[in-house]
Formats: structure tokens, C-alpha cells, sequence
């Protein structure tokens, strides 16, 4: 009897358990009713800091975890050897330009230099028969050869398709150079010409001060180096954090500054706030957390 049973009563449930390496499709979150809701994955093991499998997926080539999975386990996609074809079809020069000379009483080539050794060749390995016709069949080939005309090259074929702009201009619809199909571009609408003086003294107001997004920009300011202290004092005051060796094989979490001006309702400046901040997206899952 095992301690499972002995603390709980009954055998433990095996029915998680499944053929490592098998086919599987796993369900994802899809916006896009449109869109297909599985996706095909290979189960590659189970994860210990969350329930669910870990499974492989087949066309990301991305590892994720899901628990909504379907298994095949009489299939084993890395069984299959494929060999991927070649991106470019190795054609072989030398064979095409000759011809067999075995097979035509009039023999034609492309090359006259490839032409001519062909007919050494042909001539040495006939070196039995030492006649006069030989040499006479010889000198004809010679002659077809140099009056043949190389033909030109075929020109490359250039693509036909339409020119996309990049992706990240697609909100944009006031540059009229990226999109000539719109009708109406904002930009002949949108103005700040009926916007009353207030307003305007309003927006002119925020965009005059800016926050500064590197430390070092942000110590060229007096302002900013007094936020900076209080937000030192600040964790200082309420214990944050204690001063530890750091363990032997690990790397310390980095920090930055985050830097924000708040405003009044007026549009003054009311005061300017830095605020520190963990880089939590350098952790690792099953590692920091």
C-alpha cells in the first residue's frame, strides 16, 4: 500500500497520464470566431507549476501549457522523417549541354570547347581504329560547333504584385502617400482652428512640460531629482525592501524609474511623481516564481 492510499483511502487517478510524444489537439482562446479553436501539438510532458500539459506546437514551433487538450496517442508526428525539398533545383550543366553522341549520326553541341573534348574523348577511347575517317568525323564536328550562335539570356521576371504599405502604418489615415484609396483622410477635416482660445491655452499647457523617459534625462532636471528623493525616502520609511547577499547561481531582478507629471483640473502642474519600479517581465516562470 502506498502512502496516497493510506492518507487518502483509495488509489490515486492515473488517468492524466499519457503516451509522451503523441499527437494531440489542444484548444486556444481565438478572437476570431472565423478562425480555427485547436491548434495541432505533440505532448512533450507536464508542468510542475500549474496544471496542465506541456505540449509543442506544431506551427509556432513554441512551447505553451493547456490543460483542454484531445490526445492521439497511436500517433507520433516525430517518427516521420521529412526531408524538406530544396529551395533552389540543382540542375546539372554538364549534362545538359552535351549531347549523346552515341545515338545521332549527326551529332550538335552547345559548347564548342565542351565539343571539342567530347570528340578527344570519342576518339581516344576508338583509338583502335586508326583511320583516316576518324579524323575527318572530327574535323566536322569542330566546324558545326563554331557556326552554332549562343542565344541571350532571358531577362529576370519581375514580381507583379501590389506594393503593401508596412503594417504599423495601418491606423494611420492622414498620410495620404501610403493610402491613396481613402476618400476622406481625417487630416482635411480635423483642425483645431474652431477650438476656442481657453482650449487651446489648455492643450498648449500639457504638451509644454514633458516626462522624460531615461534617468539620465530626468537628473538634468531639478524637479525630477527632488521626486526622485522622495520616492527613495518613501521606501526607505516603509521598510520595502532589506539588504540580502545575493544567492550563489542567481541574477538580481533590474529597476527602473517610471516618471509621470500630474496636472490639475486647471491644466497647472501640480507635481512631479517618480516612482520605482521591478522589471517583473525579466522573471522566469518556475524559477523567480
Amino acid at each position: 500500500m502506498s502512502h496516497y492510499e493510506r492518507l487518502y483511502n483509495h488509489k490515486p487517478s492515473l488517468l492524466h497520464i499519457r503516451v509522451l510524444g503523441c499527437l494531440c489537439y489542444a484548444k486556444i482562446n481565438q478572437t476570431n470566431k472565423l478562425k480555427s479553436r485547436t491548434t495541432t501539438a505533440v505532448f512533450m510532458g507536464y508542468s510542475e507549476v500549474q496544471k496542465g500539459y506541456i505540449l509543442y506546437d506544431l506551427h509556432s514551433k513554441s512551447f505553451f501549457v493547456n490543460r483542454d487538450v484531445v490526445f492521439k496517442e497511436n500517433k507520433f508526428p516525430f517518427m516521420i522523417k521529412t526531408v524538406d525539398p530544396p529551395l533552389f533545383q540543382q540542375l546539372d550543366l554538364v549534362s545538359q549541354s552535351l549531347v549523346n553522341f552515341d545515338s545521332l549520326d549527326n551529332p550538335v553541341c552547345v559548347n564548342s570547347d565542351i565539343c571539342l573534348d567530347s570528340a578527344n574523348s570519342h576518339l581516344e577511347v576508338d583509338h583502335s581504329d586508326k583511320s583516316i575517317g576518324s579524323n575527318d568525323h572530327s574535323q566536322t564536328m569542330t566546324q558545326e560547333c563554331q557556326q552554332l550562335v549562343v542565344q541571350p539570356s532571358v531577362p529576370s521576371r519581375r514580381s507583379n504584385r501590389d506594393k503593401q504599405p508596412p503594417i504599423w502604418l495601418k491606423d494611420f489615415t492622414s498620410l495620404t502617400q501610403y493610402h491613396q484609396d481613402i476618400v476622406y483622410p481625417i487630416s482635411n477635416y480635423l483642425s483645431y482652428g474652431k477650438v476656442s482660445p481657453k482650449y487651446q491655452v489648455n492643450l498648449s499647457a500639457f504638451s509644454t512640460a514633458t516626462e522624460p523617459t531615461t534617468y539620465s534625462e530626468a537628473v538634468k532636471h531639478p524637479k525630477w531629482v527632488e521626486a526622485i528623493k522622495a520616492e527613495i525616502y518613501a521606501l526607505q520609511d516603509n521598510y520595502t525592501w532589506d539588504i540580502v547577499s545575493i544567492p550563489e547561481g542567481k541574477k538580481p531582478i533590474g529597476c527602473k524609474w517610471v516618471y509621470k507629471i500630474k496636472h490639475k483640473a486647471s491644466s497647472e502642474i501640480e507635481r512631479f511623481k517618480a516612482k520605482l519600479v521591478a522589471k517583473g517581465y525579466s522573471q522566469q516562470e518556475g524559477i523567480e516564481y
